[in-house]
């Protein structure tokens, strides 16, 4: 049995038992109709709170990861490790499609706010990314960065149309685009598709694809598209963290759906353990407050029925 579904198990097995600890409690104190829909909601809310407060005091494996390589240490196969230094492409860099930086990886998207009625939502033009074989300059050695990696620490940046139409322009011509699929039968028959195989040889697929444009084939570039770009430019400082393979002196992928994703983060230790805080304080405070709102409301509902 893999970790994930180990852990979505155990999530299932934990709600169950708090869900059915809140109901007999409610029921105890009053016998409100809505007890069964109030210890639902409440257990959920709980079992956040109390995964936000874990995370919050107790410090994570990519936070201890980083601690431990963040002065020279040898890395061991097979272990999770930091990479932390400047990143380089092995062999010809990357350049970005709208802003031109010289890249080991990017990602972009022209899109649209299409409103309709009362609610608005986003809808993709062109989108795609790319990324070539690296190397991180630690104190230890070259670490090869040849698998994917994902790069949602990155900022993305939001551009405007005067500064960069040009730009996308010229990568619109010169590039060959699939079909961005937007009908939501053709995206439902995709979907299909790729899960006959299973979701673990859908997620072997994505991580071998190295470039990808898609865009809406009726489309054409205007001043009403919005712009958004993700770069890790060459010889900017990084910290990733993922399994280290001593043959290939690299990270490399983990057994598909296991273990800790292989991410990539800005910056040096230091502000990539900064950035993991602010994460666990937000998701913390975040927690707490749907956490004491939500039992706010069960209060409320239990103490204004009458029988």
């Amino acid at each position: 049995m893999n970790k994930v579904v180990k852990g979505c198990l155990t999530f299932v097995l934990q709600y169950a038992g708090i869900a059915l600890l809140y109901f007999f409690t409610l029921l105890y104190f009053s016998s409100n109709p809505y007890n069964f829909h109030l210890a639902i909601m409440g257990s959920f809310f709980a079992l956040l709170f109390f995964g936000g407060f874990k995370s919050f005091v107790v410090p994570g494996v990519e936070e201890k990861t980083i601690k431990k390589y963040q002065t020279p240490t040898v890395f061991e196969d097979g272990d999770y490790i930091a990479a932390i230094g400047q990143i380089h492409p092995i062999g010809k860099p990357l350049t970005s499609p709208l802003q031109n930086f010289k890249c080991v990886s990017y990602e972009y998207d022209i899109y649209r706010i299409v409103s309709s009625h009362d609610s608005s939502h986003k809808e993709s033009d062109f989108i795609g990314f790319a990324r070539t074989p690296g190397k991180i300059r630690t104190d230890a050695g070259d670490i090869r960065i040849s698998e994917y990696m994902d790069l949602n620490h990155f900022p993305e940046k939001t551009l405007k149309y005067e500064d960069i139409n040009k730009n996308a322009a010229e990568y619109i011509a010169r590039t060959k685009f699939e079909t961005l699929k937007s009908d939501f039968k053709e995206v439902l028959a995709v979907a299909k598709d790729a899960f006959k195989g299973g979701a673990n040889d859908l997620v072997k697929e994505m991580k071998s694809l190295t470039r990808s444009d898609r865009r809406n084939p009726k489309a054409k570039l205007d001043p009403n598209h919005n712009f958004t770009e993700r770069c890790v430019e060459v010889g900017q400082e990084v910290c990733a963290l993922g399994i280290y393979s001593s043959k290939a002196k690299a990270i490399v992928s983990q057994p598909e759906l296991e273990g800790h994703a292989n991410q990539i983060i800005p910056g040096n230790a230091k502000q990539a353990l900064s950035l993991f805080k602010r994460k666990k304080y937000f998701l913390f405070l975040g927690t707490l407050f749907g956490f004491l709102l939500s039992h706010g409301i069960i209060y409320y509902v239990v103490s204004n029925f009458v029988e």
